[in-house]
């Protein structure tokens, strides 16, 4: 891709590992400056093939939110981009703690994004969050499903509210959802998919992201992008 985004400079919360480190790579590959934000170090092949720069970070820590991204800004003078990406907690068992959960997974984004507004406003930049698409999947905690998917939201109260600013704001969401057993009750008509689709390529997911933040992607902004890559199309049939 040839995306114009040579030194840009984008936080990727959630860089260190999966969708995160391939967004990473992806930018860096663009010419872009990614900056990691994550609770965790990335691997140091990533930090030494991209060349990114990288930073722990607590992301219930509103100040610390505040700081690390100031940091970034101080830096490089400037912010274009922020990726909201970071996965969050792990869900107990116990009911209150699990809404708890969602709550905390979903406020960092939130705090990610508040910290970053007064940069972005400058460079008239883009936001793209890594959303879910909420479906059977049982690998996922609920609290985790749950958070991503209250990014679908965000993604179109932000996009309103800051349009005002000529800052862009997108979600992407990932494929790979199982397909919902068809239901009986009506005869004459029935939707069917995949039983087992393929689950979606980091990477697919990430040329996606990029794209989104670039200019290539100018006048899109408030949408969800599902990225649902399968061995063969849906099929609508009469029975």
């Amino acid at each position: 891709m040839n995306l114009d985004l040579d030194n840009k400079v984008v936080i990727v919360s959630g860089g260190a590992s999966g969708i995160g480190a391939a967004v990473v790579s992806v930018l860096a590959g663009e010419g872009a400056i990614p900056f990691v934000l994550d609770s965790t170090l990335p691997p140091a092949e990533l930090l030494a093939r991209t060349g990114a720069p990288a930073q722990i970070v607590d992301f219930a820590d509103s100040a610390a939110c505040t700081a690390a991204v100031q940091r970034v800004a101080s830096r490089f003078g400037r912010i274009d981009a922020l990726v909201n990406g970071a996965r969050g907690e792990p869900e107990t068992e116990e009911m209150e703690p699990a809404f708890a959960s969602v709550t905390r997974n979903l406020a960092h984004h939130h705090l990610m994004t508040q910290a970053c507004l007064p940069h972005l406003r400058r460079t008239r930049g883009s936001i793209v969050s890594i959303a879910k698409r909420v479906g059977f999947e049982f690998d996922e905690s609920a609290s985790y499903v749950a958070a991503k998917a209250g990014m679908i939201g965000l993604t179109q109260e932000w996009a309103a509210l800051l349009s005002k600013d000529d800052i862009r704001v997108n979600a992407v969401i990932p494929g790979g959802v199982a397909a919902a057993p068809l239901q009986q009750a009506d005869r004459n008509t029935r939707f069917t998919t995949p039983p087992l689709p393929h689950p979606t390529d980091a990477g697919e997911v990430a040329n996606v992201a990029a794209f989104l933040l670039s200019e290539c992607a100018g006048r899109t902004t408030g949408q969800w992008l599902c990225i649902d890559r399968r061995d063969q199309p849906a099929v609508h049939s009469l029975a």
